[in-house]
Formats: structure tokens, C-alpha cells, sequence
């Protein structure tokens, strides 16, 4: 993943703390930055969480708890608090995190601790028919494949 801002920390944090003390509206710092109005509300949660260098780059993602998971996730589905109140709250690096945790916690899937990462392992090469027994296998057993 590439972990480039085409804006720079500095840019960010001048418009965001603008927008903290009032001196511009969330359209109009967004409007200056070239970025929606919801991404720009994104940067205030993380500099209201992590301060200025929330709106750096990060070199590697951020690491979060089973139990930090499960409870931001609950809170969420409780109703009252947008996805940006909770990340705000939790300390979450954005709201597209936390939609990939409701989605799990709603499939039933265990929020373990750690980044989340890709969810992709190193596995053998197949054949066209080893992945036809494996399907067919899944069918008629009722597995989930995936």
C-alpha cells in the first residue's frame, strides 16, 4: 500500500487547527486542501486524537486489542455516535477501519488483536481440480469456503 500524502503533514495541521479555532468552516479548509469534507473530517478526529502527528505518515499500521475492537464496534452499534465519534474516542486510525470490523463482528468472525493486515496468507499453488473438490467439498458440507 502506498503511504504517500499527496498533502503535506504541515498543510494539514495549518488548515485543521484553523478549523479547530474557528477561522474556517470544515467546507471551506476541505475546499483549500482539494479533499472531500468527510476526509477532512477524518484529519480533525486524528489531530483531536493524536495530535499534529496524527496527520503524518505512518510507516506501518496501527496495532489495536481484541477487547478495543469489540468494544468500539459495540458502542457504534448502539447508535448516537457517528464512525468518526468513535474513532475519535478510540483512538482508531480512520472510520474505513472500523467499518471493516463491523462488517466481521456482524459476520460473526472473532475480532482478533493486531492490525488486521490483509487477511492473506501464504498458501500452496492448487490445481483447477484440487479447487473443484475443495468447493465441491464446501458445498456439501455447508462450509464457507472463504
Amino acid at each position: 500500500m502506498n503511504r504517500k500524502n499527496r498533502i503535506s503533514p504541515e498543510i494539514k495541521t495549518k488548515h485543521v487547527e484553523e478549523y479547530i479555532a474557528g477561522k474556517l468552516g470544515q467546507h471551506e479548509a476541505a475546499r483549500k486542501c482539494g479533499v472531500s469534507p468527510r476526509t477532512f473530517e477524518v484529519w480533525v478526529a486524528k489531530y483531536k486524537s493524536d495530535g499534529p502527528a496524527g496527520l503524518s505518515v505512518q510507516k506501518n499500521n496501527k496495532k489495536y486489542p481484541g477487547w478495543l475492537k469489540e468494544n468500539a464496534v459495540e458502542e457504534y452499534l448502539k447508535g448516537g455516535i457517528s464512525l468518526v465519534g468513535i474513532c475519535e474516542e478510540y483512538g482508531i486510525s480512520s472510520p474505513h477501519t472500523l467499518t471493516k470490523w463491523i462488517k466481521k463482528y456482524n459476520a460473526h468472525e472473532r475480532l482478533k488483536s493486531g492490525s488486521g493486515g490483509s487477511g492473506m496468507s501464504k498458501t500452496r499453488k492448487t490445481t483447477q481440480e484440487e479447487r473443484v473438490e475443495i468447493v465441491r467439498y464446501c458445498i456439501q458440507n455447508g462450509k464457507n469456503y472463504g
